[in-house]
């Protein structure tokens, strides 16, 4: 109710978290704010853009076809290929073709992309400071 409350009165937009894979369980969280924090299609994008073992692009499909029985207004989704509370997308791969389909998915599909710092730069996200150079041979 408070979250409710809150984002009325101020009258801008407000983006939720729920940190979880469960679609129906984010979908939820858009009754709170305005819009969320996307987890699902995160961990999605990760199983279909990674180096090992990638899923079908079909899972892309069935998420789609789940988001809008889930969420109050898709186009209000926050989606991202990397945050802080998580492993960063290039952890997953080092192929520059999945990486520039990833971001030109998260680009143009519902909702509003946010990108986090670092993967312009090909931050890889482990302690020993490296960085993947996008570009050269």
């Amino acid at each position: 109710e408070f979250w409710t409350n809150f984002t009325n009165a101020s009258q801008v937009y407000s983006i939720g978290e729920g940190a979880s894979n469960s679609t129906a369980y984010v979908g939820a969280c858009q009754g709170y704010a305005d819009g969320v924090l996307h987890y699902p299609l995160y961990y999605i994008l990760m199983d279909v853009f990674r180096d090992q073992n990638p899923q079908s692009m079909e899972k892309l499909a069935q998420q789609v076809k789940v988001n809008n029985e889930s969420f109050n207004d898709t186009t209000l989704c926050d989606i991202f290929l990397d945050n802080h509370d998580l492993p960063r997308f290039l952890n997953q791969t080092k192929n520059e073709v999945l990486i520039r389909n990833a971001l030109i998915y998260l680009m143009f599909s519902d909702g509003i992309p946010i990108l986090y710092y670092g993967i312009e730069q090909g931050f890889i996200g482990n302690n020993s400071n490296q960085t993947l150079h996008l570009g050269e041979p």
